[in-house]
């Protein structure tokens, strides 16, 4: 009896061994659900974010600063201006100088309206005609920005109908444009050269330059000076009037002189008489020789 006492007080007092940890317990959360992972997560994940964040963000500031005005300069040009072109589409579209000019002030000044008209063409070149020939004509009045933008277009390569109709805008507001600017009229002249690798694009050009240099411009004597051989023309730069055109004067069917453009404002001109049969008067008719210099 003393001897199972003694085994029953060393059974007590021995401490018992802990089990072993079971791998099972470690994955199990300690709610009981599904297994946790409690590794550290790689870093590669947050680099893969970082490029993703950096490509939206990059994405989303060239559509604020580049697509977005060029669509909004689109749609200023067909709101503004199209609408009152429809009326003429079997003869080419052409906006005043006035509508030129708002759209001009409403795109950010000249540089920039010539910027985003450009690209409005070059992205939107499935543009209709009529849209394409008021884009032209606003970017015709955008100064020296405009003419290099439309140099560009008229040289730009393309055998599609929708690129020549194109390049015979470009063309066409070179012309508009070189009536008062220097340096389309130089662009005009160079893409009439012979060097021009399009015949097609060369023929225009070459014509639209003969028309820029000697156009036919139809008015009337306004007042005379005989004493000082002056005379006055209703045209002016409006009409694309510019020093040294020769106007020949008649009276009905009779030749009476010449006279060589000397002074322009805005709405008529001067001149000296540089040939007279017979003294000329006010209200005699008056047309610009359009025969080039010898």
């Amino acid at each position: 009896m003393g001897a199972t006492v003694v085994v029953m007080n060393q059974i007590i007092t021995t401490p018992a061994h802990s089990p072993l940890p079971d791998k099972r317990d470690e994955d199990l959360s300690p709610q009981g659900g599904a297994a946790v992972n409690t590794k550290p997560r790689s870093k590669r994940i947050y680099i893969y974010w970082g490029i993703a964040l950096t490509l939206l963000t990059t994405v989303g500031v060239f559509s604020w600063l580049v697509v977005v005005p060029v669509l909004q300069a689109r749609s200023l040009v067909r709101d503004h201006l199209t609408k009152r072109m429809r009326s003429t589409l079997y003869s080419p579209p052409a906006i005043g100088k006035e509508d030129a000019l708002y759209c001009i002030a409403k795109l950010g000044g000249r540089r920039r309206a010539a910027q985003l008209l450009h690209r409005c063409l070059v992205w939107c070149d499935d543009g209709n005609y009529v849209d394409r020939s008021c884009a032209i004509s606003v970017l015709a009045r955008c100064g020296d920005h405009g003419v290099e933008r439309l140099r560009t277009l008229a040289r730009r390569p393309g055998k599609s109908l929708n690129r020549y109709g194109l390049n015979r805008l470009a063309v066409e507001g070179l012309a508009t444009s070189a009536l008062r600017n220097r340096a389309a009229l130089a662009a005009l002249q160079e893409l009439a050269k012979s060097s021009n690798p399009d015949p097609v694009m060369q023929t225009l050009a070459a014509k639209r330059l003969h028309q820029v240099l000697y156009p036919d411009i139809r008015t009337k004597v306004i007042d005379v000076s005989s004493a000082h051989k002056l005379v006055a023309l209703g045209v002016g730069e409006d009409s694309g009037i510019r020093k040294g055109l020769v106007f020949l004067i008649h009276r009905g069917d009779e030749y009476i002189g010449k006279v060589r453009v000397t002074t322009v404002w805005k709405n008529f001109c001067g001149g000296t008489v540089v040939e007279r049969k017979k003294p000329m008067k006010a209200g005699d008719d008056a047309m610009t020789d359009t025969t080039p210099d010898p």
